[in-house]
């Protein structure tokens, strides 16, 4: 069954490159959005954006 499943996952494949794949100037990036293969940033957002930490007059817990 399992191999069924799989053989036809196969065949449903396109088997042709896109004209977008061609494309040498441009990195393959988060699979870009309406069937276009490339989106405009390939950059991840910030996972952790820069934080200064607490300003002494706000006498954080660390600051006594």
């Amino acid at each position: 069954m399992e191999s069924d499943i799989s053989r036809r996952f196969l065949e449903e494949r396109k088997k042709y490159i896109s004209p977008g794949a061609l494309k040498r100037d441009q990195p393959v990036c988060n699979g870009g959005g309406g069937g276009e293969p490339y989106s405009r940033s390939c950059l991840p957002p910030p996972s952790n954006p820069y934080n200064r930490g607490c300003s002494k007059y706000y006498r954080c817990r660390g600051d006594q």
